[in-house]
């Protein structure tokens, strides 16, 4: 692959980057910020909805998700650049069947072997792709540069909140692990807390789901500002049950200073450093009491809330310099 010396990327995936819309796009929307510090121009290509002119110019190509990286592939191939891979998650330990983690998970060997690099969210995404041939890898932590925590307990709901995005519609992780808490946890959690409710964020939820869970359950659309509708909630909840890597939903709740009681299968960090704000089973009646603790021991939840509070307030990281690196390396 020849070096670049131009200043535009193009950014392919499924649909438009937003820090509210879930399914990866918060990413999405993040990278776009960076790359644009970088003094770069970025040019969007949404695989659902558009195709790229062809008199484009572009001297980078980043590609997010298997389904967009052929498409990469062949743009990046027309114009002799760069192409990098946005590993946001292993799409192939998502999979339920083993018809669909093989298929998944040969493409993301080829992609491995294929891209020129490769960013992935945490060191464990960053390993297996170096094993898998992978020539560059560069890791991006997806908790932000600096974390803000805008209240404290007494200000919050004795309610949770679940972050979801719904684009991948009915049988996706969240409406699986939405199915399982309803079903398996809360009825507990209602014994003992009459009053407990639990917020649902994005757009345009499975009507399947929305008819099946109980009235406890709200579901509350996107969330413009969604750091400053955290505050309002004493802890976040993520009760996946299939995962393929860090769920940015914890990222979320964690960096604005919200404990997370996860599935442990949903519970894997970039950094040790953030699990004294998380609690984590797979276990339904443990996860209850992992909930019913945080309501009603205040003592047991200030203990958790004030150690996360002051790891937000010491958290620092400088992505630009990633972002630097990366382009450097194409350029030089």
């Amino acid at each position: 692959m020849e070096k670049s010396s131009g200043r535009t990327v193009l950014f392919v995936d499924d649909y438009p980057a937003s820090p509210s819309r879930g399914a990866g796009l918060p990413r999405a929307f993040d990278h776009i910020s960076y790359i644009k510090k970088q003094g770069k121009d970025v040019l969007c290509m949404h695989s659902s909805r558009s195709q790229v002119e062809p008199n484009l110019n572009f001297n980078f190509v980043i590609a997010s998700r298997p389904n967009n990286f052929l498409l990469g592939l062949k743009l990046a191939s027309q114009n002799n650049v760069p192409l990098i891979y946005d590993a946001e998650s292993l799409f192939f330990l998502k999979q339920k069947s083993k018809i669909q983690y093989k298929k998944y998970l040969e493409i993301e060997k080829i992609i491995a072997k294929k891209a020129d690099g490769v960013i992935a969210i945490s060191p464990f995404e960053a390993e297996w792709f170096r094993e898998n041939g992978a020539k560059n890898v560069w890791l991006i932590d997806p908790f932000p540069e600096h974390c803000e925590v805008i209240s404290d307990r007494e200000s919050r709901r004795p309610e949770a909140i679940m972050i979801a995005g719904w684009l991948s519609g009915p049988g996706s992780p969240n409406d699986e692990g939405l199915r399982w808490f309803s079903q398996e946890s809360l009825p507990r959690i209602l014994q003992r807390c009459r009053d407990f409710k639990l917020k649902v964020t994005g757009a345009d939820p499975p009507r399947n789901l929305v008819r099946s869970v109980p009235e406890e359950v709200e579901f509350v659309g996107e969330i413009s500002d969604l750091q400053k509708y955290l505050s309002n909630f004493l802890f976040s909840i993520n009760p996946v049950l299939h995962a393929s890597g860090v769920n940015l939903k914890v990222v979320d709740s964690l960096s604005s200073g919200v404990p997370v009681v996860s599935t442990a299968t949903g519970a894997l960090l970039p950094d040790k450093k953030w699990r004294s704000g998380m609690l984590s089973t797979n276990n339904p009646d443990y996860f209850a009491e992992c909930c019913i603790s945080l309501i009603k021991n205040s003592y047991y939840y200030n203990n958790i809330f004030n150690n996360l509070k002051q790891i937000c307030l010491k958290h620092n990281l400088d992505k630009s310099a990633v972002w630097n690196e990366i382009f450097s390396f194409y350029e030089d």
